[in-house]
């Protein structure tokens, strides 16, 4: 039942282009950790290693987003041992914005599947 306070963002260096970014998050807790995905954040792809999130907007060099959650909460019955993978692995992405109409798009090209 422990709540443990996170805020996983993508941040722009400020060398860089304007870009759309994405965050791969692989919850190796499965539903032992429930997790609250941030309304400014879209699901454009489920992936055998996890779920692919866009940000709702480009990002700008040297701008961050929004946290893709605030934290998680862990089961109050859920036994750790019982799971192979007791990890969050989050992996993020960044296409640049030139070229691209929306997230989806700037995603499928880059990296997802078609």
């Amino acid at each position: 039942g422990h709540e443990y306070v996170k805020d996983p963002k993508i941040h722009v260096d400020a060398d860089s282009e304007e870009c759309w970014v994405f965050i791969k998050l692989n919850n190796g807790l499965g539903d032992a950790a429930a997790i609250t995905i941030n309304e400014d954040w879209t699901l454009v792809e489920t992936a055998e290693d996890g779920l692919v999130y866009a940000y709702h907007t480009t990002v700008k060099a040297g701008q961050s987003t929004t946290a893709l959650f605030g934290g998680f909460t862990f089961a109050v019955d859920a036994d750790p041992e019982n799971y192979d993978d007791k990890t969050i692995t989050l992996t993020g992405y960044a296409v640049q914005a030139e070229g691209f109409q929306s997230s989806v798009e700037a995603w499928e090209t880059g990296f997802g599947t078609k």
